[in-house]
């Protein structure tokens, strides 16, 4: 074997060793929960929504990593792909809204919760997408 191949393999060798070093270290990262924590701001869906679309920039600057306490009506009820539970918040505006993904020991909670209803939920505030996303939420009672 050459020393061109035996090189390249040892580089391919070293891409998969750190590689898998680097997945396996961020699937035991530790989750962050907003259950625990103290709110830092409280607000309605609709305003949060509102100040993102004015200016999505500062509202970055402002809101990501914040714990937010969110109160809003319910527009649609789904689960993302490791079955979490996901609730839509509608807003005025017809093409956005809050999204907040739940921790799987709220699935229950949320089952009985309908479109329509009126909830406040806490969780981290993870910047805008389509929606102003919130992630590790809790239902507040």
């Amino acid at each position: 074997m050459s020393k061109t191949i035996k090189y390249l393999l040892a580089a391919l060798l070293l891409i998969a060793i750190i590689g898998g070093v680097s997945y396996y270290s961020f699937l035991n990262v530790p989750k962050v929960s907003a259950k625990a924590d103290p709110v830092d701001i409280t607000m309605p869906a609709n305003q949060l929504f509102q100040a993102y679309t004015n200016n999505q920039e500062r509202g970055d600057k402002l809101y990501i990593g914040k714990i937010f306490e969110v109160t809003g009506t319910v527009t649609e009820i789904s689960e993302d792909e490791q079955g979490a539970p996901v609730v839509l918040f509608g807003t005025d505006d017809a093409f956005g809204g809050v999204l907040c993904t739940f921790e799987l020991g709220e699935k229950k909670k949320i089952a009985a919760i309908q479109p329509g209803a009126e909830i406040k939920v806490k969780g981290i505030c993870t910047g805008m997408i389509m929606e102003v996303v919130l992630n590790r939420c809790t239902l507040v009672e």
